[in-house]
């Protein structure tokens, strides 16, 4: 219907005068660079069968080439009226759909977006393990051994995706080929590298022999997208292809795919295309439905579109330009297309991102965000302690500030739960993308921070440093409140920044209890052998922060 349409257009580039219709060159040279032109873009642009395609695509070249035959042919008045009517109709559509209609629908895509409001995200604490190897880091890894590679210069490193292979974390990126002709000699791409997501340490792995034909990289037939156009005629997708593998190893490429929120403008995801790249198979699922080793059914695309229509468009479009009531900026500084990817305890994979004010000059954030990739489910976080908190940039400004003289820099930064408080974690990187450093920042004060040579070392300082702050930012978690008695086993003293923390081991407890001499200033003289009783929050850590403490050997 959509080619039938076209040719109905295209009729109005003939000449319809018998004087004009004796010249055969002039009847057909305007039609036929018309429909080039659509063969071109079809090829190419690899546009829907949709009929709604029109509008957007086709209307103003359509138009164009209306106005074109009016020029050349010798039409009367009333043709050259049919025409310059016509003419303006397209362009009107083309104007309406592709500028006017948008504005008008921004409620609905505000209203399309599967969110909930939340105080602040699940517990993180120096047990769990962040995703947290930025993604510099890891392809300097990979690109180690690339060198490996059989005719390597065939071929360059494609894009990284983060996903959970066997319950590890991990990096994925797949061979690509590497321009036309080095595409077609090699034929196909030989799989993939892997590097681990939560250890910087850990080296590349080359997973080679799988003969992958059918990738983004290469032409004509063998081209992923053309070869999922042709099975999709009509199919709506957004973003561009990722790459993922099943636990097995096999790898697998996916396609967001959805349909429109009105006819050419929004987006809303509905499945996943999976292709296999050695056969070409392609199989198409519903979110519901997608396989458990497909971790993004939603594209980092796709997840940066559902963030903007959070937070721009819920009074409308007008709204967002002017007044800017509840509006809140999602902002840019994430490592894929404005969000990064992170991990949950659950190893379900969600897309960060935080939210800033409109306000020019204003570095703090009025919350963030956590999208499900399988779902696209929007949890966002905006309670009490989440307000007025600092924003990414302000984050890495206080790592680069601290280690100026290295010359390192904070990347990634993402708000974790740290002990009860929504806290920055930030690894540190030289220039060469090595990481040096984790550094962990209360977020609601620049002055609160650690840092340590391992995430671990850096949570166990920064719980320390949040035990020196006051009352209301004191390590604390969720837990519940317990209360122990018991003679100590063994004692040790260490002193940060001027403060005594002292740790203690019970007789009756495999915990580690932690207590500070700016809160219990007489837990100084505490000694082996001595009964203690003790108030604490049960984390399930092995290092809790004592919130009461009683030496009753000493009156």
């Amino acid at each position: 219907m959509k080619f039938v349409i076209l040719l109905t257009i295209s009729l109005f580039m003939m000449p319809w005068t018998k004087q004009e219709r004796q010249s055969t060159v002039k009847i057909m040279w305007i039609p036929v660079l018309f429909w080039l032109v659509i063969g071109i873009l079809e090829y190419f642009f690899l546009i829907d069968n949709q009929i709604s395609s029109i509008l957007t695509t086709y209307t103003i070249v359509a138009a164009g080439f209306i106005i074109l035959s009016s020029y050349f042919y010798e039409n009367d008045n009333k043709v050259l009226m049919i025409k310059a009517t016509l003419s303006v109709l397209l362009i009107t559509a083309f104007v309406y759909t592709t500028f006017f209609h948008s504005m008008i629908i921004a409620k609905n895509k505000y209203e399309g977006v599967n969110f909930e409001v939340h105080d602040i995200s699940e517990p993180f604490t120096n047990e769990d393990t962040p995703f947290s190897v930025p993604p510099e880091t890891a392809r300097n890894k990979m690109l180690k051994v690339f060198g490996n590679i059989d005719n390597v210069s065939y071929f360059e490193l494609g894009d990284l995706t983060p996903q959970i292979v066997n319950g590890e974390t991990l990096y994925v990126a797949p061979i690509e080929a590497s321009g036309f002709f080095k595409a077609r000699k090699a034929g196909s791409t030989p799989g993939y590298i892997t590097m681990s997501g939560t250890n910087p340490d850990a080296e590349a792995s080359l997973a080679l022999g799988y003969e992958m034909q059918y990738v983004p990289s290469m032409y004509f037939n063998d081209n992923l997208q053309r070869i999922v156009r042709k099975a999709f005629p009509k199919g709506i997708f957004y973003g561009e292809p990722k790459f993922e593998i099943a636990d097995d190893g096999k790898p697998f490429y996916t396609m967001t795919y959805g349909d429109k929120v009105s006819l050419r403008s929004g987006f809303n995801v509905k499945g996943v295309i999976l292709v296999d790249p050695n056969t070409g198979d392609i199989q198409k699922y519903t979110k519901e439905k997608a396989p458990a080793f497909i971790d993004g059914v939603l594209n980092f695309e796709t997840a940066s579109l559902q963030n903007e229509y959070f937070g721009y468009l819920a009074h409308g479009y007008w709204n967002s330009l002017f007044s800017q009531t509840d509006v809140k900026i999602p902002t840019d500084w994430g490592t894929y297309e404005g969000v990064t990817p992170i991990f949950g305890k659950s190893g379900k994979m969600y897309y960060f991102t935080d939210f800033t004010s409109p306000k020019e000059g204003v570095d703090s954030a009025l919350g963030y965000s956590l999208i499900d990739a399988r779902t696209g489910e929007l949890n966002y976080y905006n309670g009490e302690l989440v307000k007025g908190v600092m924003d990414g940039s302000a984050a890495e400004e206080v790592v680069d500030n601290t280690f100026k003289k290295e010359k390192w820099h904070g990347t990634m930064p993402v708000i974790y739960n740290v002990y009860g408080e929504p806290s920055w974690v930030v690894p540190v990187t030289d220039d060469g993308g090595l990481v040096r450093q984790y550094a962990v920042i209360l977020a609601s004060n620049a002055k609160v921070f650690a840092t340590g040579s391992t995430q671990k070392e850096a949570f166990n300082k920064y719980k320390s440093a949040l035990s020196r702050t006051d009352s209301t930012h004191r390590a604390s978690t969720t837990s519940e409140e317990k209360n122990i008695e018991g003679d100590v086993l063994r004692v040790y003293k260490e002193i940060d920044d001027g403060v005594t923390f002292i740790f203690i081991l019970l007789d009756n407890s495999d915990k580690i209890f932690m207590v500070s001499s700016s809160d219990f200033p007489y837990a100084m003289f505490t000694e082996q052998g001595d009964t203690l009783k003790l108030e604490y929050a049960d984390n399930n850590e092995q290092i809790v922060s004592v919130n009461q403490y009683q030496n009753l050997g000493i009156d």
